[in-house]
């Protein structure tokens, strides 16, 4: 799982769950930290990324994402989708 293929999914309308969104999320932070070595650029990355995301999912749970709101995560991805090496 990458964060473009979440993109695309997002795209598609393909999470049905709120659950499933967040699965992939997490995939995407243990493929890291199994396929490259503590301490390097990515897992730290994914460190970082795991916080805020940690932070945020918790707000969105508590209650559910308007359209606009759908839009500004869409487009979150979009950037760190762009971002990647």
């Amino acid at each position: 799982m990458d964060l473009g293929t979440m993109s695309k999914k997002l795209e598609k309308h393909q999470y049905s769950t709120m659950e499933s969104f967040a699965r992939d999320v997490v995939l995407i932070f243990n493929n890291c930290r199994q396929f490259n070595p503590p301490g390097t650029f990515p897992v730290l990355q994914a460190d970082v990324l795991e916080k805020a995301f940690r932070k945020e999912w918790s707000k969105a749970m508590e209650r559910r994402l308007d359209p606009a709101e759908k839009r500004s995560l869409q487009s979150v991805l979009n950037k760190l989708r762009a971002d990647e090496w």
